[in-house]
């Protein structure tokens, strides 16, 4: 973690700016890093907030909504304490499928559900 910690440090000093999905990034920065986290993985709460909390950055969590609470994956607790410190919580499908591997209407229905699990939840609408 202290290589993430310098590399952050860097980009600061070289005048990047860190943003997310939705939100918009100063146009006096000279480039934009967006931190993404992809399928809910708990060493990124435990781990990485800390860090870019520190760092003042925000970050979007892109969540596999059937692994919340499983052993290795965040808990509801936790996404929501992320998503209070605004970190952006997005969808990653309910069980992660190789959406290539499914037929079109598969594909709707994996995305359509997972969408439909977190209206009201989540805080980007990008799914």
């Amino acid at each position: 973690m202290r290589t993430f910690s310098i590399l952050l440090s860097c980009m600061f000093l070289i005048g990047y700016a860190g943003g997310n999905v939705e939100t918009p990034v100063s146009p006096a920065a000279e480039g934009v890093v967006s931190i993404n986290f992809d399928d809910g993985f708990e060493s990124s709460f435990v781990n990485g907030m800390p860090i870019i909390d520190a760092a003042g950055l925000k970050t979007t969590q892109f969540i596999i909504t059937q692994k919340l609470g499983l052993e290795s994956y965040i808990s509801s607790g936790q996404m929501f304490a992320m998503q209070a410190n605004g970190h952006e919580i997005a969808a990653h499908t309910r069980t992660h499928p190789h959406l290539s591997t499914l037929t079109d209407a598969q594909q709707h229905d994996k995305i359509a559900s997972t969408r439909s699990a977190f209206e009201g939840r989540a805080t980007s609408r990008n799914f």
